[in-house]
């Protein structure tokens, strides 16, 4: 790797902006993106049958407690521009089209359920 994407990255492809966050926790180098409304968070929450997102298992995660704060911080840094977040994509269930909520409403309960 010769340019890593840092915090708060722009890149353009195509013509199209994509946003990088920095979101250690799951990994150290953990990343969530923002493209065209959606953020893609990765591992770093998992989406459940019911439709809500709850934190990495500690089985999956280098450090919960760091996970759940640095996805607390991307909310705060996104929630000024709550309008561009529509969508949120894990990786491994369906994506939610609720805005923020379920990143806010995970927060609120501590990342479980």
């Amino acid at each position: 790797v010769t340019d890593p994407l840092l915090d708060d990255t722009l890149v353009e492809i195509a013509g199209s902006v994509i946003e990088a966050f920095a979101i250690p926790g799951h990994t150290d180098g953990s990343a969530a993106y923002l493209y065209a409304g959606i953020l893609f968070v990765g591992d770093a929450a998992l989406g459940t049958t019911d439709r809500e997102l709850v934190n990495t298992p500690w089985v999956f995660s280098t450090d919960q407690a760091e996970n759940l704060s640095s996805l607390e911080r991307l909310v705060e840094v996104l929630d000024v521009r709550d309008d561009e977040v529509t969508t949120i994509a894990p990786s491994h269930s369906a994506p939610l089209d609720d805005g923020l909520a379920p990143l806010r409403d995970m927060i609120a309960r501590g990342g479980t359920l």
